[in-house]
């Protein structure tokens, strides 16, 4: 989740951390669904606050 926060491309991701583009599709689906987000904007919002209250 951060590195999709931070802006970064699935591409760039999966070059990263060594996983195929397809995957980091599935997980940035799976963390959007699982955050309520329903766009990266609103996930960028909602990060935004949890990490304002910790």
């Amino acid at each position: 989740m951060d590195m999709v926060v931070d802006g970064a491309a699935n591409k760039v991701i999966s070059i990263d951390l060594n996983l195929i583009e397809r995957t980091v599709e599935i997980h940035r689906a799976k963390v959007m669904e699982k955050m309520g987000a329903r766009s990266v904007a609103h996930l960028v919002k909602l990060h935004l606050t949890l990490t304002d209250k910790a």
